[in-house]
């Protein structure tokens, strides 16, 4: 939680650090920033929860990070400049953030459906993402 809070911070005072009035399309789309930022908040959740042991380890935590850039075609300061467009405009942050957290709800739902059936293989997709991107 800490490193989502801490780029959170980072993004938000920078996006108020730049004087001038920037209300510009961000480099990347709508759907790719839903796409990485829920990848972050499940390494937040993998961190905090101690996970394959992420937990305190910044370092693995940085790779995995790089991974999920990587993951999505985008490097670090694409997505960080994109963030703070969207950071200028609360109501399209909001907007943003709550297909995030639809798209975390999904998988959840994904998840528990996988749990309750887990001879079905289709479902299973996700398994070991911080496996195949944590070195």
């Amino acid at each position: 939680m800490k490193l989502l809070q801490s780029l959170v911070f980072l993004l938000v005072i920078s996006g108020f650090s730049n004087c001038k009035d920037q209300r510009s399309k961000p480099e990347l789309d709508r759907e790719v920033m839903v796409e990485v930022l829920t990848d972050v908040y499940l390494l937040e959740g993998a961190r905090a929860l101690n996970l394959q042991g992420i937990g305190r380890d910044t370092l693995r935590s940085t790779k995995i990070l790089a991974n999920i850039y990587a993951k999505h075609g985008v490097d670090k300061d694409a997505f960080l400049a994109s963030y703070r467009v969207y950071a200028q405009d609360q109501e399209k942050l909001e907007a943003l953030m709550e297909d995030v957290m639809g798209r975390l709800g999904e998988l959840e739902a994904k998840e528990l459906g996988r749990r309750a059936n887990p001879e079905d293989s289709t479902s299973n997709s996700n398994r070991g993402f911080f496996d195949r991107h944590g070195d």
